[in-house]
């Protein structure tokens, strides 16, 4: 049996962010930007499970008000180093897709494929292949920083 412990990084209730590398040169937008990329890097930590699994996809497909940012697609093409595209409806986000589901519940369509077919493509964004393998590298370094900070997280926990 598992304990809390030895909870893998993407389950772990302990977990929390923390910025590294800091120096005086570092400005704001540096910390916006870092706070992006932090939450790419765990949604690539859910991809790297599914593709232990056997699973793969071609593309990632982002909605919502992030959506809307090119740099937010940018960083998710880069990450990802994969095409990034938003379809109609993507400012609905959540909502729109719980509606495609309840469509395909009640037979409006036979299956999400056919349901898929209302969508159109709004944006496409392209990986860049020279910020993909900086992002790799900085992928790398962010999984061997929880090893090395889970304990301390355990610490933080009760903080205000």
């Amino acid at each position: 049996m598992r304990t809390k412990q030895d909870a893998p990084l993407h389950t772990d209730p302990d977990a929390q962010g923390a910025f590294i590398g800091l120096s005086l040169t570092t400005r704001k937008g540096d910390l916006f930007r870092s706070v992006m990329e932090g939450v790419i890097f765990s949604f690539r930590d859910v991809a790297e499970i599914f593709s232990s699994l056997g699973m793969s996809f071609s593309h990632v497909a982002t909605s919502g008000g992030g959506a809307q940012s090119g740099l937010w697609r940018q960083i998710h093409a880069d990450i990802f180093n994969k095409r990034v595209i938003t379809v109609s409806g993507s400012r609905g986000g959540a909502a729109y897709g719980a509606a495609i589901v309840a469509g395909v519940g009640l037979k409006v369509w036979s299956d999400f494929k056919e349901a898929a077919g209302v969508l159109r493509v709004e944006t496409e964004t392209e990986p860049d292949p020279g910020t993909c393998a900086l992002y790799d590298r900085f992928y790398a370094l962010y999984r061997g920083f929880y090893p090395l900070l889970r304990e301390s997280f355990k610490g933080l926990g009760d903080a205000p």
